[in-house]
């Protein structure tokens, strides 16, 4: 008997453990997937996972701030992000929740609602944390006071806001009820896939009209005869990046530059005068790059100067000092650039 209730409880560990390694590889799967910008896909795999069973608390909290996180950047869903975060909250400890508070804060601030922002980072803060919590709270916290005209407070969330968290929350939106939740999910996950048959077809169709299109343009050209090709020129997006370094390293100001790249230590304790002409030769050297950015991606000056600072070999804490910013903002709008930006462009720029 014995041997048997022992064999029963062996087997019972091991389905629950292959059961368990089943939602990790799915899980890994849609990370991998979403770092491929398909979100589509990598949000249904999230959802099945939020819904599964057979997933631990930690496996479905970590899908529902992943699927959050879709919804609030990719489809601009204020509610739908707001409301997969509750959802994370609701099913993940209360100790393991101060990260989730924290994105809530950032939301919210983003949002608009700057006093539910102030309220969630700081219970983001006095629940047990990490530095990533750290990070998010204080950076919300600086910005929400700032744009609520409280300086002192700006001024000393900004100092910490480095290791801070932020957390908020938009009390607008009432929480769903489990069964009307999971109805909703479950039409998101439905329409997609009806949705994903006629987009593949469109896909194929447009293919082979590309490959027709393609065909009769080489023959045309090979009937007209060399003398008669026209070639149409080219973005050449990366030998504009190199044309404006060039442009740039002959100006006076790219030698004051480089004295900033020694002293990255000395940097906060003294002044930059020539921040405007910096940026001015910034603008001019650049141009011809910065107008293909403008033209394709509608780039804030912000973003311009960051890609621009970024492809000379300028690092973080010298960007932030000549943009009167923080190296945290930095490596901030460099992540959204790095989802703005086509591969090849921000290949060119961030990865020289």
């Amino acid at each position: 008997m014995k041997k048997i209730l022992f064999l029963l409880c062996a087997a019972l560990i091991a389905l629950i453990s292959c059961n368990s390694s089943s939602v990790e590889n799915d899980y890994k799967e849609a990370l991998l997937l979403r770092n491929n910008r398909q979100y589509d896909e990598a949000f249904n795999i999230l959802a099945h996972i939020s819904m599964n069973p057979d997933a631990t608390w930690q496996q479905r909290s970590n899908a529902l701030f992943n699927m959050s996180l879709i919804e609030d950047v990719v489809n601009k869903d204020r509610v739908a992000a707001i409301e997969y975060i509750n959802r994370a909250i609701k099913v993940a400890a209360p100790n393991e929740s101060a990260l989730l508070y924290a994105y809530k804060g950032d939301y919210s601030m983003h949002y608009g609602v700057l006093d539910t922002a102030v309220h969630y980072c700081r219970k983001a803060l006095s629940i047990p944390h990490d530095n990533t919590v750290e990070y998010v709270s204080h950076y919300t916290l600086f910005h929400a006071y700032e744009q609520k005209g409280m300086d002192d407070s700006a001024a000393y969330h900004k100092a910490l806001f480095e290791k801070a968290c932020d957390n908020g929350k938009l009390s607008a939106y009432s929480e769903l009820s489990d069964e009307l939740f999971n109805q909703k999910l479950q039409d998101k996950i439905e329409k997609s896939k009806k949705e994903e048959s006629p987009t593949l077809i469109l896909y194929l169709v447009i293919v082979a009209i590309a490959v027709l299109l393609i065909f009769l343009y080489q023959k045309n050209r090979r009937g007209k005869g060399n003398d008669d090709i026209v070639g149409e020129p080219s973005d050449d997006f990366e030998g504009k990046l190199l044309c404006g370094e060039q442009a740039f390293e002959k100006g006076a100001v790219a030698q004051v530059l480089n004295e900033l790249r020694v002293k990255e230590k000395e940097l906060y304790k003294s002044t930059f005068a020539d921040g405007e002409l910096l940026e001015k030769e910034i603008f001019q050297s650049f141009a011809e790059a910065n107008t293909v950015l403008i033209g394709k991606y509608n780039l804030s000056a912000d973003e311009l100067l960051c890609c621009d600072y970024s492809y000379i070999g300028i690092s973080n804490n010298v960007i932030a000092y000549v943009t009167h910013s923080t190296p945290a903002a930095i490596r901030k709008r460099k992540e959204r650039l790095k989802h703005k930006l086509s591969t090849s462009h921000y290949s060119a720029i961030f990865e020289k």
